[in-house]
């Protein structure tokens, strides 16, 4: 009866428009007026309000880290930028620079952002507001990934290091496929500034090269070429390595591991092989030392990290270990507080919009505990 009603009203507003005075609701016009409403208003329109309940529970989720770590040794030496995780699905490049903010440096200076597209990772997708790679040139107040690319870019102008280097897992071989960008270190130029981005992404390259045993997995210099005005790249200059280049005037590099390598153990490995190097060219030693981060790679790939999840119902504060269904009653104000555990774990809500930290719910809510795309636990609230 509500609909149907709902729908007069609707069909004679829709009439008065075109002339007419009479409302007839055939079962034509229902389906008419009932695909009117939800292609104008969704299902938040009038129509649909009267079959929910009127009481939705709260949530309040915090917001989501944004982690950046300083490692210096006490020998002097160069300083690297490495930055992790743009692209979401490319655990073997985030993993890598987390692994490296669990160890010490004897020599140089490292500033590490492992999970620079946080977002995106906890959806495991390439870009969970579109490709965050293309927005460093210009990005509106009004992006979800404001914010980061805002963060990323003050770290890339403030911070005093030689060189920075931003990690991928890229799709294909490039040596078997001039298109494919996996398996190689991307440069913008042969040469911009002074800087021999060739002949460093080169020597990087050979070196890695005499360590990799299967044909299919050498590695290749990709150059885009993307200050020439004939370049294929173009889009490249919306990139993290071009605004490094062209704002902050430091030289930068994307090392690129192929996401059809078989493990993600050999993705990390990959990645600290060619970091090895470049920590080489720029005097940086690690403690314990690559080699020894190489060889035990398994052990610092941390698969089920525990967790304690802090929050409060109404103002009641309840911790959560594990898996577990809670019933809140209706009206209820639900507040995450805190997810206790290593870096990489957070929450996400099933249904809803990634980038929210409020919004209602009226029947059920379910809370993924995830370490970075791995499901830990689900939390399951049962409104009544």
């Amino acid at each position: 009866m509500i609909i149907t009603d709902y729908c007069k009203c609707v069909l004679h507003r829709e009439n008065q428009k075109l002339g007419f005075t009479k409302v007839v609701l055939s079962r034509r016009d229902f389906i008419f007026t009932l695909a009117f409403t939800v292609s104008k208003w969704g299902f938040s329109s009038p129509l649909f309000a009267a079959t929910k309940p009127f009481k939705p529970i709260h949530v309040v989720l915090p917001p989501k880290p944004k982690q950046i770590h300083y490692k210096e040794g006490a020998k002097k030496g160069g300083g690297l930028l490495i930055i992790g995780g743009i692209h979401g699905n490319e655990p073997g490049a985030y993993k890598a620079v987390d692994i490296l903010s669990r160890i010490k440096l004897k020599q140089g200076k490292l500033v590490l952002i492992p999970r620079s597209n946080f977002t995106s990772i906890l959806a495991n997708m390439r870009g969970y507001n579109g490709d965050m790679n293309r927005k460093f040139a210009f990005i509106k107040k009004n992006d979800p990934d404001y914010p980061w690319v805002s963060w990323l870019k003050k770290h890339i102008l403030q911070q005093k290091v030689d060189a920075v280097l931003s990690l991928h897992d890229g799709a294909g071989f490039h040596l078997r496929n001039k298109s494919a960008w996996g398996e190689c270190i991307v440069i913008d130029e042969v040469a911009y500034q002074g800087w021999p981005l060739y002949r460093i992404a080169y020597w990087v390259i050979n070196q890695v090269n005499r360590h990799v045993f299967s044909p299919l997995h050498k590695f290749a210099i990709y150059n885009t070429h993307t200050f020439s005005s004939h370049t294929k790249h173009a889009e490249q200059r919306k990139s993290l390595t071009f605004f490094t280049l062209t704002q902050a005037h430091k030289p930068a590099f994307c090392l690129e591991v192929s996401k059809q390598l078989p493990s993600l153990s050999l993705k990390v490995m990959y990645h600290l092989s060619m970091l090895k190097y470049f920590f080489k060219i720029y005097q940086i030693e690690t403690d314990p030392p690559l080699d020894m981060l190489i060889s035990h790679i398994d052990e610092y790939l941390v698969s089920k990290p525990c967790f304690t999840l802090a929050l409060r119902v109404n103002d009641i504060p309840v911790q959560i270990y594990s898996d577990k269904t809670l019933t809140v009653p209706a009206k209820a104000e639900l507040k995450i507080e805190e997810v206790k555990a290593k870096e990489g774990v957070f929450i996400t809500p099933q249904g809803v919009n990634l980038n929210w930290t409020k919004f209602r719910v009226y029947n059920k809510l379910t809370l993924e505990v995830k370490y970075d795309f791995q499901t830990l636990a689900k939390i399951k609230f049962k409104v009544v």
